[in-house]
């Protein structure tokens, strides 16, 4: 497949050559890119990403370009011009992680295709790369210094703005959060804004238009690449949660955290990747040091520690045995592992860590149990995160 459909190339070499017919991709910024035939379909294509970047067939991927997520079961006899892919595109790849604990948990790729791939979205984002091939240069007041420049750039509502304002708009909005670019142009008369929206194939043409008269507002591609990036990790963050391992530059994504308290795996923090199975935390990317403590050690510890305790001081009570009102939540006192009640006696087990104690009054099996029977009444412990070793 690789021979017929193109290559994965690194990029040390930053001026190399493209092979004749051929153009290049960028995976997740500028670390990784492809040289393929633009002609190949959507399903040859990513089958060739999953082969050449050795995905295990284990994990799902989710790929975005633009505001534009892959559908390779309905598009797979469809070209790459379907998404609008061409010369020096870049694409977000996302795999889900192949552990037991988080597979059935993840999110699944019809259900994010259903809230981002609006028939309009993909039509106008196609469109703006047949209207936007010319780029207007006019002497206009950039809308957001109100200075008069003949550098100015016409947007598609025709407002005009530099080359480096417009990055350093578009990046702090996508930094924000933002899925699409609005004008932010205001009418001296009427004091309205015009909010526009500026779909990032249109931005993105503005900010490679190259002027030979004008070197000072030259914008990196590497630039220009990270905002492709945060672009697509904007379109789909409302429907999964992220995290990178920086050992191979692969993105991983999970299930937003559920309304659901009894699915206490979400909120591991482990995170080992499908790839290098690098074994990271998932807030701070930062390496894990014990496979079987739920605690990162590193600057994140609390706010992990803050999302269980929201938790567990919002579950419901239940009766277990005897007594009334112990909390249905309850952190395993020597890993932290979030364990819900469903039935049976207060005596439990952590299948993290094996741990055995007492859902009611959170004492820790020592040879044996300290309060007495499963059946026994034992004072309940109040809710919060216990203090380990």
């Amino acid at each position: 497949m690789g021979k017929t459909l193109g290559k994965i190339k690194d990029t040390k070499n930053k001026d190399e050559d493209i092979p004749p017919g051929m153009i290049r991709i960028y995976i997740n910024g500028d670390k990784t890119k492809i040289h393929c035939y633009p002609h190949i379909t959507i399903g040859h294509f990513v089958g060739f990403i999953r082969e050449e970047l050795k995905i295990p067939s284990a994990s799902d991927i989710i790929m975005v370009h633009n505001h534009l997520v892959f559908q390779p079961e309905i598009d797979k006899f469809k070209g790459l011009d379907q998404y609008n892919i061409k010369n020096n595109s870049c694409i977000l790849l996302c795999i889900t992680e192949t552990n037991a604990k988080t597979k059935p948990k993840h999110i699944s790729l019809k259900s994010i295709i259903k809230n981002t791939n609006q028939p309009s979205i993909r039509r106008d984002c196609c469109r703006m790369s047949i209207n936007d091939g010319y780029i207007h240069k006019i002497s206009d007041l950039d809308i957001l210094t109100y200075e008069q420049s003949h550098q100015c750039l016409q947007m598609r509502c025709r407002h005009g703005m530099t080359k480096d304002t417009l990055y350093q708009y578009v990046k702090s909005k996508y930094e924000s959060g933002d899925k699409y670019i609005k004008c932010p142009h205001i009418d001296e008369y009427t004091h309205t804004k015009c909010d526009t929206k500026w779909y990032h194939p249109s931005i993105k043409n503005v900010l490679l238009y190259e002027n030979m008269n004008d070197n000072k507002s030259h914008i990196p591609l590497q630039d220009i690449l990270k905002l492709d990036v945060m672009c697509a990790q904007n379109v789909i963050k409302n429907e999964c949660m992220m995290a990178h391992c920086k050992q191979c530059d692969t993105w991983i994504y999970r299930d937003k955290l559920s309304d659901n308290l009894c699915s206490s795996t979400m909120f591991d923090p482990r995170t080992k990747c499908p790839k290098c199975e690098n074994l990271f935390c998932w807030q701070c990317n930062e390496e894990w040091e014990d496979e079987k403590s739920m605690v990162c050690t590193k600057n994140c510890t609390f706010n992990f520690r803050a999302e269980v305790l929201q938790i567990i001081e919002a579950c419901p009570t239940k009766k277990i045995g005897r007594v009334e009102d112990v909390p249905s939540i309850r952190c395993c006192p020597q890993c932290l592992q979030l364990i819900n009640h469903t039935d049976a006696c207060k005596h439990v087990k952590c299948r993290n860590c094996q741990c055995d104690f007492c859902f009611v009054c959170m004492g820790v099996k020592n040879g044996e149990w300290q309060c007495g029977a499963h059946g026994d009444v034992c004072p309940i412990a109040p809710r919060g995160i216990p203090e380990i070793a």
